[in-house]
């Protein structure tokens, strides 16, 4: 069976892939925001998926489900959060 880590928890994304990982017969581990906030803690992104590949001693992949999705207020009230949510944790996750 694979194993991912899934960044993101409650999102509608996240939610259809836990829905759905028994019959795609995947295991997820999913890192909510209470877990690893990837907006106050975007530096620590590669030791953070390097101690849970240590963790969960086997990790296939990652996917990254978390997003500011909020467009009003990403755009009016927290454009920097949405940058880094949207396109640095993204980039980081990739190369880590």
């Amino acid at each position: 069976m694979k194993r991912f880590l899934v960044f993101g928890r409650k999102g509608q994304l996240a939610r259809a892939f836990a829905m759905r990982q028994d019959a795609a017969n995947v295991d997820l581990v999913f890192i909510g925001s209470d877990t690893f906030d990837l907006f106050t803690h975007t530096a620590d992104i590669d030791a953070f998926i390097t101690s849970c590949i240590k963790k969960h001693t086997h990790i296939d992949g990652v996917i990254n489900t978390s997003a500011f999705t909020h467009v009003d207020n990403a755009e009016m009230k927290a454009p920097e959060q949405a940058w880094v949510l949207n396109a640095l944790a993204p980039e980081l996750i990739a190369k880590a």
